[in-house]
């Protein structure tokens, strides 16, 4: 299999205290890709990732941080124990063949409670044309792709729902509708994932939701060069 580029995988951690206290820890990753072949369309990318990337950070040392002290000071005030906050983003590079990347980042944040929250955003590009690639150009042309999906999806949570391999919320359905966004996809090997952020359609313990729409002569198109 043809790599459309290598991977150079950059970030940095930050730790900031307040009244010599641990009040909160801010990560990230961002791939850097390198490729002879697609330098000018990579170094757009990257610029992407890395700006990605910076405004995660600086929205750590400003709002976030912020809100930690404030945290801490209710805590300290109260009597109560203080859990350090706790913002993580990383990446998944789920296809980067030929010319084609498809990529996702992670954000994590924990601002006390029972449990932090995760929001996924992803990207798909077609090196060869420089531009980011959308859901419709992985069906033909016309094609009603957006009943497609969800048809392929409602079965999906009518059989996970079966067989106890997923929670769903009762008008899961009817949410995925009202909820669906066009750029909540990534490609694989194997097809289009498409996603839906924690509680869009399912508990917080279902996590992020992915069903994979498999590629299908005539329907679903593989990722090219063409």
């Amino acid at each position: 299999m043809e790599q459309a580029a290598a991977v150079i995988r950059k970030g940095e951690r930050r730790t900031r205290y307040y009244d010599s206290t641990r009040v909160l820890t801010c990560t990230v990753e961002y791939p850097e890709f390198v490729s002879k072949e697609f330098p000018w369309i990579l170094n757009r990318i990257n610029l992407y990732n890395r700006r990605k990337a910076e405004s995660f950070c600086q929205r750590c040392s400003t709002e976030l941080y912020a809100q930690a002290v404030e945290g801490y000071r209710y805590a300290r005030q109260n009597g109560f124990p203080f859990a350090p906050y706790e913002a993580l983003m990383v990446y998944i590079i789920a296809y980067n063949r030929f010319c084609t990347i498809s990529l996702y980042f992670d954000a994590y944040q924990f601002t006390g409670g029972a449990h932090g929250g995760t929001v996924r955003t992803s990207d798909t590009w077609n090196l060869r044309e420089g531009d980011r690639m959308h859901l419709s150009d992985f069906f033909p042309e016309g094609f009603p792709y957006r009943a497609y999906l969800f048809e392929q999806i409602d079965a999906q949570i009518a059989e996970e729902t079966e067989s106890g391999e997923n929670d769903f919320f009762e008008d899961a359905n009817q949410l995925g509708r009202q909820t669906f966004k066009e750029d909540s996809f990534y490609v694989t090997d194997d097809g289009i994932v498409v996603y839906f952020q924690q509680y869009d359609i399912a508990p917080y313990s279902s996590g992020i939701v992915e069903f994979l729409i498999p590629y299908q002569e005539g329907v679903v198109k593989r990722p090219g060069c063409s």
